[in-house]
């Protein structure tokens, strides 16, 4: 059992979560080849707008569902997320990578949905 977070509710307030990561920080950038094989001045400023941003804790939720094979449940409590959270994440996740693989789009591991390192 993961124990209890301590919920407390305030109204119009959302309270800050530490989230534990086990994967590396650093931002890396992933290329489909064909864009790979593209000067890097052809990719700066056409697709940077086209890349699909994927955040430390996205990669972190599928990390731990589909490589470590944790259930939701346990992998929600080893990151400190409720459920519902974690599954938001994990959904996102998804998502965001069959969309970069479908469309061809760079896939971008930053640590905020802006692209920031």
């Amino acid at each position: 059992m993961c124990g209890g977070h301590g919920h407390r509710w305030m109204w119009g307030r959302r309270r800050k979560r530490t989230v534990f990561l086990e994967v590396p920080t650093e931002c890396v950038l992933y290329l489909p080849l064909s864009l790979e094989k593209a000067s890097s001045s052809d990719m700066c400023p056409d697709h940077a707008q086209e890349r699909i941003v994927l955040t430390h804790v996205e990669l972190q939720a599928l990390k731990l569902v589909h490589l470590d094979n944790l259930s939701q449940a346990e992998a929600a409590c080893r990151m400190g997320l409720p459920r519902s959270t974690f599954w938001r994440v994990l959904e996102s996740a998804r998502r965001k990578l069959i969309q970069a693989l479908v469309e061809r789009k760079p896939i971008l591991i930053a640590s905020t949905e802006r692209g920031q390192c």
